[in-house]
């Protein structure tokens, strides 16, 4: 019997990246473009890319993740 916490490990995450290439040092790279809030600093993004965003990140620590922001 697995736990509650494997189990959430195990499940698909769907995300589509703005942009995925492999840089010159042949590490692969996932950009990711949000609006960034001027005012209080930081990009604008939704509870669930918050959750996915850090769940991409701990799966696949071989990859290099990158927020880039957009003036809005």
């Amino acid at each position: 019997r697995s736990s509650a916490a494997s189990d959430v490990y195990k499940r698909q995450i769907y995300y589509v990246a703005d942009f995925q290439y492999v840089n010159a040092e042949g590490k692969t790279v996932v950009e990711d473009v949000k609006a960034f809030d001027k005012k209080r600093n930081k990009y604008r993004t939704t509870a669930d890319f918050n959750l996915k965003w850090k769940l991409l990140k701990m799966r696949y620590p071989e990859v290099l993740f990158e927020l880039h922001g957009k003036n809005s």
